[in-house]
C-alpha cells in the first residue's frame, strides 16, 4: 500500500531527508514490481530506471533499485513503515538471489542483450552492491545464506574488473564505467578483509592515473572530454574512494587526479556574476559523450566532493555552508506549500526513480565557508590573472586547448584533431569579467557553433592550428603548461582553399577569413533575458546590465539572426547570428576599455 502522506508533515523529515518524500510516495510501486514467482523471481519489473526498452531481466542496471529498497529496509525513521518489513525482506532476499543468478561465471554482467558482458553493468554492479551490502551488515537482519551469496558475487564482479584486460583497455576509453571497481573495491573490503583484492586494487589503482585521465586533466569518455560523465559518475566514484582513504597511503593518489581534473576544469568552467555567484557555463562544444552547457555550485541537496577540503580549487563548484541553511528552508517551505502532493511516477521514464539518490549516505560530506570559497574564487585564473596565455593537450589524440586571458575578456579556442563528430573547434567561449559569458558554442551542429560554413562547418572537422606568439611559432606539448604573454595569432586552413586567422589584442579580438566563393559566419551568443542585440550597418551591437559590446565588419555583409533552443539554463538564451559573405571577411569584437567588476570575484559572498 502507498503510504498516506498526508498522515504525515514536512516536520517530520529532517533537512537532509526533504527529498525523500518523493520515493516514499511511490516505493510501493518498485516494492510491487518485484517479480514473486517464476525463472526470474527477484526482478524489478518496472521501467523507472533505464530506458524502458532496456528493462529486460538481463539487464544489471534495473538492479540498482535494489540500493533504493535496502535503503528503506535499513532506515529506522518515524515516517517510514518499511523498516524492518518481512514483506519487504522478501523481496530484497529474491531480488539479491536473482542478481546472483544473472552474473556471469567470470563475474561479468549484461545490459544490453542475453549473455552480452560489458564494463558499465559490471562495474556500477559492485559500487552499488557495495552500498546495499554495507547497509545491510549494520542493518536488520536478512538471511544470512543470501548475504554471503550476493558478497561472493560482487567479489567475483571486482576480481572481474582488476584482473580482466579487455575490461580495463575498454575502460581507458569509458573510464567513469571502470572507476566504479574503486569505490566497489573499498565497500567490499569495508565489509569483510580480503587480502588479494587489497593487493589488486591497490596495484591497478596506482597504474590507472595515467591510463584513465588525460594529461589535459580530463578522465577518458570515448578517449576525450565529457562534462556530464566528468561532473556527474566520477564525482561520485570520487567521493566514496577519497572517503575510504583519505586516511591512508593512497590518499595522495586520490588527491593529485582530483587536483588535476580541477586544475582542468577552472579553466573551461567560467562564473556568471548572477544568480547568487553559484552558476558556471563550460566550454561545451568539446564534450563527446552527452550535453551539458552549464554547472551549478552543488548545494544541500546534491551529494558533494568532500576531497574539496584538501583541493582548494574544487571549493568554488560548492555552495558554501552558509547558504545551506537557506536551501534546507526553501525546499522545507516548497513542500509545506505542496504537501501532501509530490510529483507523479513517470513510468517508463529514463529515471523515474533514481537509485543514485541513496548512494553517499554514510559518507561525510564537505562544504566550505563562505570565506574560503571566496577565497578559492579569487584563484580561478581568468580572475586572478590580467593577462595570460594557457595551453593544454591530451596525448592519446592531440587535442589542444588554449586558454585567453586579455585585460577586458576572456576566450577559449579548441583545436587539433577532433576526437567524435559531434565536438566542434574554434572558439568555444567568450567571457567578460562583470558581464559574463556572451558566446558559447554548441555540440552536433552546423549552426549553434562558432565558425565558417562553406558546404559544411569548417570547424566541424579537424583544425590544425599554427599559433605565434610575438612572430614566434609556438608547438602545442603535452600537458598543461603557461606559454608566454604577447601578441597571440592562430592561423588555420579552411576547405583546402581557404584560411582563417584570429588576433587576440588587449581590446578586441580580430577574425579574418579569406575563402574563394560564398560562406557564412556563425556566432552563437548566450543572452540573458533582459540583454538587448541588434545588428545594422555590418554591426551587431549587444548591452547588457549597462554594458556593451560590438561585433563590426569591415566589410559589407548581411547580418541575419534566429534563435536555438538552449534547455534548461533559465533566465538565458542562445540567439545566433549569420553574416552572409563572399570571398572575405573581418570582423572585431570589441569590448569596453574597463568593466566594473560587478558581482565577480571583488564582490562574492556565496
Amino acid at each position: 500500500m502507498p503510504v498516506d502522506l498526508s498522515r504525515l508533515s514536512p516536520d517530520d523529515f529532517k533537512d537532509n531527508e526533504l527529498e525523500i518524500p518523493y520515493y516514499l510516495q511511490h516505493f510501493h510501486s518498485l516494492a510491487n514490481a518485484v517479480v514473486e514467482k517464476g525463472e526470474h523471481r527477484g526482478y524489478i519489473n518496472l521501467p523507472i530506471w533505464r530506458r524502458e526498452q532496456d528493462n529486460k531481466p538481463y539487464n544489471a542496471r534495473i538492479m540498482e533499485n535494489l540500493l533504493s529498497m535496502v535503503y528503506f529496509y535499513c532506515t529506522r525513521r518515524p515516517w517510514n513503515p518499511y523498516y524492518h518489513s518481512p514483506k519487504l525482506r522478501t523481496r530484497i532476499e529474491a531480488s539479491l538471489e536473482f542478481w546472483c543468478r544473472i552474473q556471469n561465471t567470470d563475474g561479468r554482467f549484461s545490459e544490453y542483450g542475453p549473455q552480452k558482458w560489458n564494463l558499465a553493468a559490471t562495474g556500477f554492479a559492485t559500487h552499488f552492491m557495495g552500498e546495499i551490502l554495507g547497509l545491510l551488515s549494520n542493518g536488520p537482519n536478512v538471511s544470512i545464506g543470501i548475504f554471503r551469496k550476493a558478497l561472493s558475487a560482487d567479489r567475483r564482479a571486482i576480481y572481474a574488473l582488476l584482473t580482466n584486460k579487455d575490461l580495463y583497455e575498454y575502460g581507458k576509453r569509458f573510464s567513469n564505467q571502470y572507476t566504479n571497481a574503486w569505490p566497489g573495491a573499498l565497500l567490499y573490503l569495508d565489509i569483510t578483509p580480503d587480502p588479494e583484492i587489497e593487493r589488486l586494487f591497490t596495484a591497478v589503482f596506482t597504474e590507472s592515473t595515467l591510463d584513465f585521465q588525460s594529461p589535459a586533466g580530463y578522465f577518458y569518455e570515448k578517449d576525450g572530454p565529457d562534462w556530464g560523465y566528468n561532473l556527474g559518475v566520477h564525482k561520485s566514484n570520487l567521493i566514496t574512494t577519497w572517503h575510504y582513504l583519505k586516511y591512508k597511503d593512497l590518499s595522495q593518489v586520490v588527491v593529485k587526479k582530483a587536483e588535476k581534473f580541477y586544475n582542468w576544469l577552472v579553466y573551461n568552467a567560467v562564473l556568471e556574476p548572477w544568480k547568487d555567484n553559484s552558476l558556471f557555463f563550460l566550454n561545451k562544444p568539446v564534450e563527446t559523450r552527452t550535453s551539458k552547457a552549464t554547472v551549478q555550485a552543488q548545494g544541500a541537496f546534491e551529494s558533494t566532493v568532500p576531497i574539496a577540503e584538501p583541493v582548494m580549487l574544487a571549493r568554488p563548484f560548492l555552495s558554501a555552508r552558509e547558504s545551506l541553511i537557506l536551501q534546507f528552508h526553501q525546499r522545507r517551505k516548497q513542500l509545506e506549500k505542496e504537501w501532501p502532493v509530490v510529483p507523479p511516477l513517470e513510468i517508463g521514464s529514463l529515471s523515474a526513480y533514481i537509485p543514485h539518490k541513496f548512494q553517499h549516505l554514510r559518507e561525510d560530506k564537505w562544504y566550505p565557508t563562505a570565506t574560503q570559497r571566496k577565497a578559492a574564487i579569487r584563484e580561478l585564473p581568468y580572475l586572478k590573472y590580467f593577462s595570460f596565455i594557457h595551453q593544454k593537450m591530451d596525448s592519446r589524440i592531440p587535442a589542444i586547448y588554449t586558454f585567453i586571458k586579455r585585460p577586458t575578456y576572456y576566450v577559449i579556442f579548441n583545436s587539433g584533431k577532433k576526437i567524435q563528430s559531434r565536438q566542434r573547434y574554434g572558439i568555444g567561449l567568450i567571457w567578460l569579467p562583470g558581464a559574463g559569458t556572451i558566446l558559447q558554442g554548441q555540440t552536433g551542429t552546423d549552426d549553434a557553433a562558432w565558425g565558417t560554413f562553406a558546404g559544411q562547418l569548417m570547424e566541424a572537422g579537424d583544425v590544425e592550428a599554427d599559433f605565434i606568439i610575438n612572430n614566434n611559432r609556438i608547438t602545442p606539448e603535452v600537458g598543461s603548461r603557461y606559454l608566454m604573454d604577447g601578441a597571440l595569432s592562430i592561423q588555420y586552413s579552411i576547405s583546402g582553399n581557404g584560411r582563417k586567422m584570429l588576433s587576440f589584442n588587449d581590446k578586441n579580438i580580430t577574425v579574418t577569413v579569406d575563402y574563394m566563393g560564398f560562406f557564412r559566419e556563425y556566432l552563437p551568443f548566450i543572452l540573458r533575458k533582459n540583454d538587448y542585440l541588434d545588428f545594422s550597418d555590418n554591426k551587431i551591437l549587444i548591452k547588457r546590465n549597462g554594458y556593451s559590446f560590438m561585433i563590426s565588419s569591415s566589410y559589407d555583409v548581411k547580418i541575419e539572426k534566429f534563435q536555438k533552443n538552449l534547455a534548461d539554463i533559465e533566465d538565458y538564451q542562445l540567439i545566433v547570428c549569420v553574416l552572409f559573405c563572399e570571398n572575405q571577411l573581418k570582423y572585431e569584437f570589441d569590448f569596453p576599455d574597463s568593466i566594473e567588476l560587478r558581482g565577480d570575484a571583488s564582490s562574492l559572498s556565496q
